[in-house]
């Protein structure tokens, strides 16, 4: 019975395993996806230059969980990683990693596998970038690293023990690494089971190829030994149940004659040998009338009572491990101290900690860095009477240096009138919480350029210009416009716009310092404002934008596309402290570059708003004196009213 068992668990280990891979593999090709539509990311790839796209990494990698982000363009590859090797590119140019991008299914458009990366197995999912026009234009391969971490994960998951070795090196084990037979595992790799012993405990166990060549493998094992100690439990207790039983029919045998006892004593010596056994379905011959009936019978009521129990026992300790397993929340229980006596498998999802590294210790000694007092006054409420608690949030430091936002939830535990604790559940919330950071990111963010929108930049212009009023400092505004845009649109389509706005809004990017503001307004209209800088260097400044713009040459569809821009230059506080009044300076000058012929830039004057303005005079002049000779005016609306007095 407890071979069949051992078997049907590790077969049912593997499955468990199975469905984790898939798992895990899903999750990380969400994430790929993410970070594929990542505006930011979209605009360096169009760019196809690796420094570009390097630049955009180290940030990303912050918002992913996953241990290394590699990209692969036209000119190169790029990569970042939780550590510094995962960016060399004897990582980024191994074998495993330039066959799963080759490899990228183009129905699909997604590849994934583990592989083997010198002493390293990473999990990687490759996911296609894709351009404005809806062809790729990158690749990017997103990584997790197959270590001590992943081990004690899969080991919550499947209650199995879990080793992940590569040839003679132990990748992770709850194991002793040291003791693990890796010649005898590595040799025991076909399908079948293998035996071996640790620390003088024996175990049998599946040994699994994690890479496509074989050459690191997964080992999912249980003790057989621990599967036989509840049955040498129950047998002992079985044993003291039948000598107190014995003892009672040696009593009995005072009165009895002694051939009578010879055969039902044997029975019950052959009942305890099996109950010794394990085998608590054994029955005792009962047909007798007299004591030693009653006896037997008695007897098999305790063995029935003892089946009965642990069987509701195994159900009832079934059910909490699969709702503890199954859950995305983990539980846990607090004693009155905030003491963690109990915390599920589940922790080590959210906090890469395993379950036993927080109990016995309190929120306290185990995240000492983090600002847990109001969870702690909660838990430890001293004088005050205990209350339940709802959607307290805690910001926590995993183990592997990431933080992560819990929301906590909780009621009191009594025995009888005393408190002795709190149980609850924790929900690892960080995703909604990035969610939320990344919709109010969209709500100031242009989509298409990674560029802050109007609303963003007229609110940090409005700050710019009182930090200036408030330090003394001057400063540019400017406000570009890509010249006969429109024709590009309507011309080579909608895409090559696109295109063109993306690379002119690299050469911003690039010509723009860390504290300068640049924004895409609307359309093609561009702006830009730079602190410390008077009239000579904002012109100088304007000059090499133009020229960075008119050297882009910019390809679509086979052509090459010539552009140019328009720039109208205002200088604050000189000419203005108001977002407003400078925004429309600075449009004045704007127009009057391109009044003067284009692809210049116009430093803002008194005399071209007075120009403005007599330009505007004429032209509704010209406007009404049409109307009054072609008779054009329309009457819409005349009041009547007496003359003189009357209602």
């Amino acid at each position: 019975h407890v071979e069949r068992q051992i078997v049907r668990s590790l077969d049912l280990a593997v499955e468990v395993q199975a469905e984790t891979e898939r798992r895990d593999r899903a999750r990380l090709a969400a994430a790929g996806r993410s970070l594929a539509a990542e505006p930011a990311l979209l605009a360096a790839a169009l760019t196809d230059d690796v420094p570009t796209v390097a630049s955009m990494l180290d940030d990303l990698l912050g918002r992913a969980a996953v241990d290394l982000i590699a990209v692969y363009i036209e000119s190169g590859q790029a990569g970042v990683g939780r550590r510094p090797h995962y960016a060399s590119p004897q990582v980024l140019t191994s074998e495993p990693l330039l066959r799963l991008v080759r490899g990228l299914d183009p129905v699909a458009g997604e590849a994934a596998a583990n592989a083997r990366v010198f002493n390293e197995v990473l999990r990687l999912v490759a996911v296609p970038v894709r351009g404005p026009a809806g062809g790729r234009i990158g690749v990017v391969v997103v990584g997790e690293a197959l270590e001590e971490r992943a081990a004690r994960t899969l080991a919550a998951v499947t209650r199995a023990e879990v080793a992940i070795f590569a040839g003679n090196v132990v990748l992770g084990s709850t194991l002793p690494p040291a003791e693990l037979p890796l010649e005898t595992l590595a040799a025991g790799a076909e399908p079948g089971h293998v035996r071996f012993a640790v620390g003088g405990e024996r175990y049998r166990g599946r040994v699994l190829p994690l890479v496509e060549d074989a050459s690191a493998h997964l080992l999912l094992a249980l003790s057989e030994d621990a599967q036989w100690a509840p049955y040498r439990e129950l047998a002992l207790r079985g044993a003291a149940a039948a000598f107190v039983i014995l003892l009672f029919a040696a009593g009995i045998g005072l009165w009895v004659s002694r051939a009578s006892l010879t055969r039902p004593l044997r029975e019950l010596a052959a009942a305890v040998r099996a109950i010794g056994a394990g085998d608590l379905d054994v029955q005792v011959e009962a047909r007798r009338a007299d004591e030693l009936g009653e006896l037997a019978r008695a007897f098999n009521r305790m063995l029935a009572s003892l089946a009965s129990s642990r069987a509701e026992l195994e159900e009832s300790r079934q059910r909490f491990h699969d709702f503890a397993a199954a859950s995305s929340d983990w539980l846990w229980e607090t004693d009155r101290n905030g003491v963690f006596t109990y915390v599920s498998p589940s922790v080590s999802e959210s906090l890469g900690y395993a379950a036993a590294d927080l109990v016995g210790r309190t929120l306290e000694q185990v995240f000492r860095g983090d600002d847990v007092g109001e969870v702690m006054a909660v838990l430890r409420p001293g004088r005050t009477a205990p209350q339940p608690f709802k959607d307290l949030e805690v910001w926590l430091t995993s183990a592997d240096g990431h933080r992560r936002c819990l929301r906590m939830n909780g009621v009191p535990v009594r025995r009888g009138e005393a408190f002795v604790g709190y149980r609850g559940t924790a929900r690892d919330i960080t995703k909604a919480k990035q969610d939320e950071s990344r919709l109010m990111s969209l709500a100031n963010q242009d989509p298409l350029t990674g560029l802050a929108n109007r609303k963003r930049f007229q609110a940090d212009l409005a700050h710019e210009l009182r930090r200036a009023e408030r330090t003394g400092r001057s400063g540019a505004l400017m406000l570009l416009d890509i010249d006969h845009f429109k024709l590009i649109n309507d011309t080579a389509g909608h895409a090559a716009g696109d295109e063109v706005i993306v690379q002119v809004a690299g050469v911003l990017r690039r010509l723009s310092r860390g504290e300068d503001i640049v924004a895409r307004l609307s359309g093609d209209e561009f702006a830009l404002a730079f602190s410390g800088m008077g009239a000579e260097q904002a012109m100088d400044k304007a000059h090499e934008i133009l020229e960075r713009i008119a050297a882009l040459k910019p390809m679509f569809g086979g052509r090459m596309m010539s552009i140019s821009a328009s720039v109208g230059v205002v200088l604050f506080p000189e000419h203005g402290s108001e977002p407003v009044e400078l925004l429309a300076k600075a449009d004045t000058a704007l127009y009057a570059a391109k009044d003067a012929g284009r692809n210049r830039a116009h430093l803002y004057s008194e005399a071209d708003h007075a120009r403005e303005l007599m330009d505007s005079q004429l032209t509704w002049k010209e406007r009404v004196q049409r109307a009054l000779e072609e008779d054009l005016f329309e009457l819409v609306y005349q009041p009547i009213a007496p003359a003189a007095g009357g209602p």
